[in-house]
This record gives C-alpha cells, sequence and structure tokens, in this order.
C-alpha cells in the first residue's frame, strides 16, 4: 500500500514533506526488497501477457542505443521496468495474500481523495472567467486524477451495501464519501478523469443482471432529464464548466490542439524506431537526477508520444500489450461464477478502460513516475492475481466434470447402458 500512496501523496499538500518525487523511489524500493524473497518479484510477467509486456520492456530499453538522449532513454527506461513490474507483481501478489480484500489496497487513496477535498480552500485560475478547485493539490488534473483513482473502492462498498446492508451507519458513510468525491471531481474541471471515472461505473453496470441494468439505467437517464427540466441551470453549467470550460474558441478540445499538433509532428519524426524512450523532439538538454519533470514538454496524447518515443514498432507493441491485458481480465470475468469476483473484475476492468480513454488527453503512459501509471499498473496487477484466481477454480471445476463424466462413463459400461457425455 505505501509504494502505491506514495505516487498519490507526493502531490497532496502536507502529505508532499514525507512523499516526494525522491522518496516514491525509496518506497518503491521497499516494495522490491519484500517481494524478492518469496519469489514474488516475476510473479507480474507469470501472466498471459507476460512475454507481450518482457518484449515491450526490451524494446524501450533498446532505443537507448539510438537515442537523442541515450542517458535519458536508458534511466527512464529502467524505470519503467522497475515501477510497472514492482507494482504488476505487488498487486498480483496482493490479490493472492488477500483474495476477499483484493480492492483494499485502495482505501488509503480514497481517505487522501478526501483529505485532498475537503482540506483545500483555494481555486486555480484558468482565465479571467473560469476557475477550478485543486483541493490541497497544486493541480487541478492530479487532483481529478486523485479522486477518480479513489473510485473503485469507493464503487465496490456501494455495491457491498446494495447486496446485503449490514450497517446503516456504513451506508450514510458511503453515500456521503460519494457525494464529495462527485463533487469534488466537478469542481476540478478535469474531463479526462471524468471520463475515466464514467467508465469505472459504466462497466460494473454493464455487467449486472438484465434487470437490475434496465433499473439502473432509466433511473440515471430519468434523473439526469429530471434534473435539467426542474433547473435548466445545471445543462448551462455543465456545458460551461466541463465540456468548453468557458473559453472563448467555443471548442472542447481547444486546450488540446497545440500538444497533439506538436506531438503528431515530433510522431512523424519518431519515424519506425523512435527518438528514443522518455525523449521529446528537438530537446537534448537534460539533467541527471531522481525525476525528470524540467525535462521535455506536455505531449497531450499518450499515443502520440510512445510513437515519438519508440517508433511505430513500439507503438505497434503497445497497442499489442494492451489488448492482451484487456483479453487476460475479460476471460476471468466471463469465467467467475462468483458475483463478488465478477463485480471486482468488472470494476477493474472499468477503471483500466478508463485509464487507458484518459491516456489519450494525457500522456502518462511515458511517464513512469506519474500517478495514472502508478494506478494502472498496481490495477491491472491486482486484476491479474484475481484472473488467476478465478481462471485456476475455473480449471478445477473442469477437471472435476471430466472426471465425474469418466466415472459415470465407467458405470454405465458396466450396465451395458449407452452414455452421453456432458456438455
Amino acid at each position: 500500500m505505501l509504494a502505491i500512496v506514495a505516487f498519490a501523496a507526493l502531490g497532496v499538500r502536507y502529505f508532499g514533506m514525507v512523499f516526494t518525487t525522491s522518496t516514491r523511489w525509496a518506497f518503491l524500493a521497499f516494495l522490491i526488497a519484500v517481494l524478492i524473497p518469496g519469489g514474488q518479484i516475476f510473479s507480474g510477467l507469470k501472466n498471459g501477457y507476460g512475454i507481450i509486456l518482457a518484449g515491450y520492456f526490451i524494446w524501450c530499453l533498446m532505443t537507448a542505443v539510438w537515442s537523442e538522449v541515450p542517458t535519458l532513454s536508458l534511466l527512464k527506461s529502467t524505470a519503467l521496468m522497475l515501477t510497472a513490474l514492482a507494482l504488476l507483481s505487488g498487486g498480483t501478489y496482493w490479490a493472492t495474500r488477500f483474495p476477499d480484500k483484493t480492492l483494499a489496497f485502495l482505501a488509503p487513496i480514497t481517505g487522501l481523495a478526501l483529505i485532498a477535498a475537503l482540506g483545500g480552500s483555494a481555486s486555480q485560475v484558468v482565465n479571467a472567467n473560469y476557475s477550478v478547485y485543486s483541493g490541497l493539490t497544486n493541480n487541478s488534473n492530479f487532483f481529478g486524477m486523485l479522486v477518480a483513482f479513489s473510485f473503485p473502492y469507493v464503487i465496490y462498498q456501494v455495491y457491498q451495501i446494495i447486496r446485503a446492508p449490514r450497517s446503516r451507519a456504513k451506508s450514510i458513510l458511503v453515500a456521503a464519501a460519494c457525494a464529495i468525491l462527485c463533487f469534488a471531481l466537478w469542481r476540478s474541471g478535469s474531463r479526462a478523469s471524468m471520463l475515466c471515472v464514467l467508465l469505472t461505473i459504466f462497466v460494473p453496470v454493464a455487467a449486472v443482471s438484465p434487470n437490475k441494468k434496465i433499473v439502473v439505467i432509466l433511473a440515471l437517464v430519468v434523473g439526469t432529464l429530471g434534473a435539467t427540466v426542474v433547473v435548466p441551470q445545471i445543462e448551462e453549467k455543465f456545458v460551461e464548466h466541463v465540456v468548453l470550460k468557458s473559453n472563448e474558441e467555443g471548442d472542447v478540445f481547444y486546450s488540446r490542439y497545440a500538444p497533439w499538433k506538436q506531438s503528431y509532428a515530433a510522431a512523424l519524426q519518431g519515424g519506425y524506431f523512435g527518438l528514443g524512450y522518455g525523449v521529446s523532439a528537438g530537446n537534448t538538454d537534460f539533467t541527471i537526477g531522481l525525476t525528470a519533470d524540467t525535462y521535455g514538454r506536455e505531449k497531450g496524447n499518450a499515443q502520440l508520444a510512445v510513437w515519438e518515443e519508440t517508433g511505430l514498432v513500439g507503438l505497434a507493441l503497445y497497442s499489442i500489450l494492451l489488448f492482451a491485458i484487456f483479453k487476460e481480465l475479460y476471460r476471468a470475468f466471463r469465467a467467475a461464477r462468483d458475483d463478488d469476483a465478477k463485480t471486482k473484475l468488472a470494476i477493474i476492468l472499468g477503471m483500466t478502460a478508463g485509464l487507458t480513454a484518459q491516456s489519450v488527453f494525457e500522456a502518462w503512459w511515458v511517464a513512469p513516475g506519474s500517478l495514472e501509471s502508478a494506478a494502472f499498473w498496481s490495477v491491472v496487477g491486482v486484476g491479474t492475481g484475481l484472473s488467476r484466481q478465478v481462471l485456476a477454480g475455473h480449471r478445477r471445476v473442469a477437471v472435476n466434470a471430466v472426471r465425474a463424466n469418466r466415472g459415470e462413463a465407467a458405470v454405465a459400461l458396466l450396465h451395458g447402458k449407452r452414455f452421453r457425455p456432458l456438455k
């Protein structure tokens, strides 16, 4: 848990005194040290996408050979391998060690998000007509992502209350947390984080039984339309605050056009093999340190950034890797027979899809020290560990069915009867 908190808390006031851009690597090293003795450090590669992930790591490391800034590419690709492998393996180990508390590793993140939401007071001014809320952080987008990262845990708590309500106090606390986090996300104005949360919620809702699904969808539609009719200002405020962000051009993507245009031009320069992992085209001014925050430019899109840095070869590996990850999680989701495991996998699938969608607007994939990167690899790791348990149980059921099938066949043969095998 500490390793995840270290990546999330470094941007939060007061917590940033302990969790810094330097100490986060110390907490990551501690996680690696915990995983090595039990041989768990490579468990993140023992899955359906492990070979592809290893190939992607090797390719990123190889780009240092022809990189425009070889030292940067070497250090950053090493950071990618260590961070992704540690969080992926740590998540897998967590899900295996604590199968009943799979999503509990996000409880500290939820607490941190609530503290950041309630403890702040200042607004971040974007322009003369528009300001956003950043809580106890200095950046509204970081704040939005911190809030989005807490939603899987909150959604699961809501599911538990709906499934088997036990404590009224817990229900009130969860409802209050949902209200605070939703309002905080709205005030942050982070559209990418809102998209991430919408997908995190949508996938579990789409996974429930048809009757419940219809009720949920109708409730959402009626509630949204009713609010718009009763309070017309809501619709106007939504368009102004979230869609257009009060920009004079009136374009939803106005803040992304400049970085996208630059990133596309740089991606073309990357060609087939890329300019080097972590490299920004035309920028060779890099100082060695524990952070590369002062280097490069805002790229605004992970896919273009991957193309620029690792070329079309790297982009192909990235695409195949994402497909393999989703395939692994979805296969376990389909195989799950336990409602609790199925819901957890649906939430994890939703968060993974949400982070992938968010990467279209934030190039976190090539920033291994970012909160989004830590969120992705830890969530996928936990999902992989849970998938392993589900698929292992599914195989045991299949083996037992085959054995039972053979036994029935033997009995039928002894009695001279025709046996119809199980389908």
